[in-house]
């Protein structure tokens, strides 16, 4: 009898003691980390300062000289270096009248005035890193980054370590105390970077603030998967609903406040509020028992029991920890899988979990570069950045609803695999559009189906790993997925990409990765989780042991009123 026998057939698989934690997981991915860097980095209009008729501190960007001191094709909707150009002034310094300039002869620049009546104060302005800036590269083979791209970059860079490192540290020290360290962490860091005064100085911060990033949201996820019945699974990604709320509220803030120092300094307060809630809430059951803590995993079970008004079978706890082998080394360490073979690592001793980790890798990849880049997309589109960053994030809502009606109903892997290609279809058609209303509309289909594709990957990363490393594959895989996120902001904020050359890129990766795991990769709905690496590698000799099976767990229900404990059940 496996761990998953007792939460599903005597604590239940989702009553108030699960139901709690489901809030608590919630208000860890409130805060939205991964979406913090939208705003900040957003490029306003821009033109070239003219001494001569600019007022400082704030120059009017819409003065009325500029109508025959720019070319009109300035003021059109875009933002790119070809605005970086004004008619050659010819006045004496001190006057600004059409006389002044002579528009047959048009002159680059290097120093700018913002639109500020959209974002007041943006990383941009503040650091003066705009397209024309001198401070920032020309469009030339070298510089494709430009340093709006490697305020991200350091971002997402420091996302993908963290993410290793954390998944790991969680597997050694338990989800509750890896969520409480990483957040308290990220709040003092996301305090310095609000307060940050210069562009390098930033950008080392940011990179800090990412290692820290993406703990809450995947550890939290990890837990909540733990903890409910094998029936209930399809369930878990109903928490994203506190993501999508924690979306919407940065583009609340952003409106509000205009300025990219309160955007991080909310983001310092929304960490540091979900501690309260994980200081009383245990450690994961499944991870105390596979970490060998049993007398803690039997507090744990019976509180479970007593929030969810029920009496455990006696001998039941027993039995579950009898049917596990405890795992206590790390990935990293060597282990003695087989007598006859020399010691090897616990991670890379199965075929199966190498070719599941690496197929996720990919899947995340893909589905990152879309989600993360279609929100991007939000604020660089034609019209109100506000209502369309709004439209794009709540439609996530729908994706949640489709995918916990998908999950239970239709295969994981075919789900993620029809969501992931009929996301990268939708954005495609968005090449061939050129009305704005008709490109959002298709951007907010795309965020829906790669949302579900999303939701998809936490599920099967979950179930597809042993306990003893599930927090270091889905640490693992979803930090490596971030490289996507990253591709799809550096293709974005690049000096010399159009957005449908973007388009194109992260629609061939969708489809591509698409085409790989419906050939390869492992479907884990026929499965209850994986406990120790001897499951998988019962999996791996291509027969579905009975003790794997979810239905062999399900036909044990109808067994259990007939016998007093668990012992006369199994002898029966």
């Amino acid at each position: 009898m496996s761990l998953d026998d007792v939460i599903h057939n005597e604590i239940g698989g989702f009553g108030p003691w699960q139901q709690f934690i489901a809030f608590g997981a919630g208000l860890a991915i409130l805060p939205s980390n991964l979406f913090l860097s939208t705003f900040p980095t957003f490029v306003p209009k821009f033109r070239c300062q003219v001494d001569a008729c600019d007022n400082q501190p704030f120059p009017d960007y819409r003065a009325s000289w500029t109508q025959y001191g720019m070319p009109s094709s300035v003021f059109k909707q875009g933002v790119n270096v070809s605005h970086c150009v004004m008619f050659q002034y010819i006045g004496n310094g001190t006057t600004c009248t059409p006389a002044d300039f002579n528009d047959q002869i048009l002159n680059e620049c290097t120093t700018c005035v913002y639109d500020r009546s959209v974002f007041q104060y943006s990383l941009v302005t503040s650091f003066d890193i705009g397209p024309c800036s001198n401070l920032d590269p020309a469009c030339t083979p070298g510089n494709y980054v430009s340093k709006i791209a490697l305020l991200d970059l350091s971002y997402w860079v420091g996302v993908m370590f963290g993410g290793c490192v954390i998944g790991r540290i969680g597997d050694f020290l338990g989800g509750r105390k890896t969520i409480i360290l990483s957040s308290i962490l990220f709040s003092l860091t996301s305090v310095f970077l609000g307060s940050a005064d210069t562009y390098w100085g930033f950008t080392i911060l940011s990179f800090t603030a990412g290692l820290f990033a993406l703990s809450s949201h995947t550890l939290a996820f990890i837990y909540l998967s733990e903890v409910v019945g094998q029936d209930f699974v399809h369930l878990t990604p109903v928490i994203e609903i506190f993501q999508i709320a924690g979306s919407c509220l940065h583009g609340v803030v952003a409106y509000s406040s205009q300025n990219w120092r309160l955007i991080w300094w909310y983001a310092a307060f929304m960490n540091a509020l979900i501690l309260p809630i994980w200081m009383i809430l245990h450690e994961s059951p499944r991870w105390l028992l596979s970490r060998g803590w049993y007398d803690e995993f039997q507090r744990v079970m019976k509180v479970a029991a007593k929030c969810n008004g029920v009496q455990l079978y006696p001998g039941s706890l027993e039995k579950a920890k009898k049917s596990k082998k405890t795992v206590t080394d790390c990935f990293w360490l060597l282990r003695n899988v087989n007598k006859k073979k020399k010691k090897q690592s616990y991670f890379f001793s199965s075929p199966l979990i190498w070719k599941n980790l690496l197929l996720m890798c990919l899947v995340w990849m893909s589905t990152s570069s879309i989600v993360f880049g279609v929100v991007r997309f939000s604020i660089v589109l034609e019209g109100d950045i506000y209502a369309n960053y709004f439209m794009i994030s709540i439609s996530s809502l729908m994706g949640v609803g489709i995918c916990v009606v998908c999950l239970k109903r239709q295969s994981r892997k075919m789900t993620l695999i029809f969501f992931l290609v009929f996301g990268s279809l939708s954005l495609m058609l968005g090449i061939l559009v050129r009305d704005r209303n008709i490109l959002l509309a298709l951007m907010i289909v795309a965020k829906i189906s790669t949302s579900v594709a999303m939701f998809c990957c936490y599920v099967l990363t979950c179930e597809l790993f042993p306990g003893s490393i599930r927090n270091s594959a889905l640490g693992s895989s979803s930090a490596v997925g971030r490289v996507g996120a990253l591709l799809s902001s550096l293709l974005i904020s690049s000096k010399c990409l159009s957005m449908s050359t973007t388009i194109g890129v992260l629609v061939v990766f969708g489809l591509g990765s698409s085409s790989i795991l419906a050939l390869f990769l492992t479907d884990s709905m026929a499965y209850k989780l994986f406990e120790s690496l001897e499951d998988v590698q019962a999996l791996e000799a291509k027969s579905t042991p009975l003790a794997l099976s979810r239905e062999h767990s399900n036909e044990k229900i109808r067994l259990i009123d007939g016998y007093k404990n668990w012992d006369q059940m199994d002898d029966h």
